[in-house]
């Protein structure tokens, strides 16, 4: 496919100006929060009770099958 007017392109040399350039030793002021910022909403409306509950008891499951399996070894010798 060939251009439509390959001998009349647009000027590339002369860009147009900017309205109002920006100073970069003046940057600009950003805003202030007013009051108090919410934290977004996830969705996600479970308690974080319950999984530290659930995590402490299969901890003290692990920790009760160790213990029972050095006592049960002590006894075997």
């Amino acid at each position: 496919v060939e251009p439509t007017e390959p001998t009349d392109p647009t000027d590339p040399t002369t860009p147009t100006d900017p309205t109002e350039p920006t100073d970069p030793a003046k940057p600009e002021q950003q805003g202030k929060p007013s009051g108090q910022t919410e934290s977004p909403q996830t969705g996600d409306s479970s308690d974080m009770a319950l999984w530290l509950g659930l995590m402490l008891a299969s901890c003290g499951g692990v920790l009760g099958m160790l213990l029972y399996r050095r006592k049960k070894a002590a006894a075997e010798k």
